[in-house]
């Protein structure tokens, strides 16, 4: 009987420590997700769309420091204009009235929790306008298909297919006609590509997978190749064409030559006969 009360006494003891420290605190809630008392907001850029459109944006994309699940919430300055919801990571902002509003967002729950505010414009009509010949346009700000935050005048997340593209802004390469345009000798070009694997002016593969290539100054550097290449051409030409008159002469001497030892024989011939 005294071992059964001591083994109850003891497991008591043991048991009450643990169910105090499970008891759950205002404290304890209100720090539901410490991993976010270190992340910043970016700032968001500000948006534009018309009367009855809607937008969403991924949240998670303007988080610095991010670790474990993110809670977001949103406000917006006047929802008679705009209404904002939140669900995840994404926010969805929907244009109800012309106007502009300040769209609130917030990190986690807690009052000192990072916070960005941005600039919301809502067109009174479609921000794309149509020509009197049929032709639709814009004049103000960027256009995205597959992205929200385009950062120049058309950024596409995916493939483009089209039968032709047509660049009006291109350097042209003819420097490379010009009198004293410093051709590199194939010597020095066939160490320079067995030293550092790629043409001179060419930018290095992982440079390029890297930082992408601009169409225009690849267009003119692969130029500027191809006119070096006629100029190494056109210099073989050259050296080939001054060793084939020299090949020429040879052939001219040595068939002088030939004439005189045949005259030479036949004159041996009839000194012999005459013998």
């Amino acid at each position: 009987m005294f071992r059964i009360l001591l083994t109850i006494t003891m497991l008591a003891s043991l048991i009450a420590p643990n169910a105090h420290a499970a008891a759950p605190s205002a404290t304890a809630f209100d720090n539901a997700f410490p991993d976010q008392s270190s992340p910043t907001l970016r700032t968001i850029p500000a948006q534009i769309l018309a009367v009855g459109g809607e937008l969403e944006l991924d949240l998670s994309t303007y988080v610095n420091g991010m670790i474990g699940t993110l809670r977001f919430g949103a406000t917006s300055s006047n929802t008679a204009l705009v209404t904002v919801s939140v669900s995840g990571n994404t926010l969805t902002i929907s244009a109800v009235k012309a106007g502009q509003v300040n769209i609130t967002v917030k990190l986690g729950t807690m009052s000192n929790s990072p916070s960005t505010t941005f600039r919301v414009t809502v067109l009174a009509g479609s921000p794309w306008s149509v020509s009197d010949a049929g032709n639709v346009y814009r004049i103000d700000g960027n256009v995205g298909i597959g992205v929200d935050d385009p950062d120049e005048r058309l950024v596409v997340d995916g493939r483009i297919k089209t039968e032709e593209i047509y660049i009006e802004d291109i350097t042209p390469a003819d420097y490379v006609f010009d009198e004293g345009y410093d051709l590199m000798s194939l010597d020095a070009l066939k160490e320079h590509i067995r030293t550092r694997g790629h043409l001179p002016g060419i930018a290095p593969g992982a440079q390029m997978e890297a930082e992408g290539v601009s169409v225009g100054r690849m267009q003119t550097r692969l130029l500027e190749k191809v006119e070096e290449l006629m100029l190494y051409t056109i210099d073989q030409h050259r050296t080939l064409a001054t060793q084939r008159k020299f090949i020429d002469e040879q052939e001219r001497q040595l068939a002088a030559q030939q004439r005189y030892i045949d005259l030479l024989e036949r004159r041996l011939t009839t000194l012999e006969k005459v013998r």
